[in-house]
């Protein structure tokens, strides 16, 4: 299960063994003394499956699930969760990853920059993936404002998307509010420039 420190971090924990969400649900009222939605939970164990998936298909599906587990009532503290923004930026990163698989199938030189719709495999499906990384990433900055793994994702899907300018933007904020990762952006912002 995965649970949101209130720091932004997230860890998995087990309590006592419980791996289904109902009881997780019911350990959690008694223990924390506080009601946790099944909802939450569901979506909690996609995250968490998620992040250990071996491809990038497995997990835009596994996430797409939490997505909709997050929206399914239109509940606002679940719609505007961390957990929602989270999920968003993982799946962002898992379509670009979709996108690199399916440019590294058409081609064998291997890149450090993301796959952009025009170095994958040329097609709408490239584009419709593409579109879903960068609405995910932008969205997720918008739940979670300060969110840095948000704006990093949000720099990396635009830079594919060719919004440089917007990558730049993303970068910026990234460093803003992980100063630890200034020296990164630094070199981030100069590869950026270079492609204006």
């Amino acid at each position: 299960m995965v649970v949101d420190d209130n720091n932004g971090e997230i860890n998995e924990k087990m309590y006592f063994g419980v791996e289904d969400v109902t009881t997780a649900s019911a350990v959690l009222d008694v223990v924390t003394g506080e009601e946790y939605p099944i909802n939450l939970l569901v979506a909690s164990a996609s995250i968490a499956d998620a992040e250990h998936a071996t491809s990038p298909s497995k997990k835009e599906t596994l996430l797409t699930s939490a997505i909709s587990a997050l929206t399914k009532d239109d509940d606002p503290t679940l719609v505007n969760s961390f957990a929602r923004a989270h999920a968003l930026y993982l799946r962002a990163d898992a379509r670009l990853d979709l996108l690199a698989s399916s440019s590294s199938s058409s081609s064998s030189p291997t890149s450090t920059t993301p796959p952009t719709a025009n170095t994958a495999t040329p097609n709408n499906n490239n584009n419709n993936i593409l579109y879903g990384a960068v609405n995910d990433a932008k969205l997720s900055t918008q739940i979670h404002p300060t969110e840095g793994r948000a704006w990093r994702t949000l720099a990396r899907v635009q830079e594919a998307n060719g919004s440089i300018k917007e990558a730049m933007d993303a970068v910026e904020e990234w460093a803003r509010l992980n100063p630890s990762f200034r020296t990164k952006a630094k070199r981030e912002m100069e590869r950026l420039v270079d492609l204006l």
